[in-house]
């Protein structure tokens, strides 16, 4: 996205996504700054977190995620070209390729690859209308 990004990112220590987090945006304004001698702050304001507290809002934040660059894709809106857009781990879920640091395997596992109408590809890419507002909603906790 060419403001802002997502990461799902599963927590093992009590302040690990704020460690990771603190680490990854303070190196890439360094890297920044130097690149275009700069200085000072890029990030408008604080990262946001979302804690997942159940395995439906867990798999529901996947499809969040990958569908967000719909309407910058050169196809246009809809779904058409996801898995080509280069700044998304969608591939690795659909195995076109394989990043050691992306692992879908535990949200695969909900899916068949036996139907199509039960991938996640399908998950994915077929929705109606409201689909991802609702799932927006859900996964940012807010109200509609």
């Amino acid at each position: 996205m060419p403001n802002h990004f997502h990461l799902l990112i599963k927590q093992n220590t009590d302040r690990g996504i704020a460690e990771f987090m603190q680490s990854l945006i303070q190196r890439y304004v360094m890297y920044f700054n130097k690149k275009y001698t700069r200085v000072g702050g890029l990030f408008q304001s604080r990262y946001k977190t979302v804690l997942i507290e159940d395995e439906n809002q867990f798999v529901y934040i996947t499809k969040y995620i990958h569908r967000n660059p719909i309407d910058i894709l050169p196809a246009g809106p809809g779904p058409a070209g996801l898995e080509a857009y280069k700044y998304s781990s969608y591939g690795n879920y659909l195995g076109l390729f394989r990043q050691r640091w992306v692992r879908p395997e535990q949200v695969l596992s909900y899916f068949s690859n036996m139907r199509r109408t039960n991938t996640y590809q399908s998950f994915v890419e077929d929705t109606v209308a409201d689909d991802l507002t609702k799932v927006y909603y859900e996964m940012m906790d807010m109200d509609n």
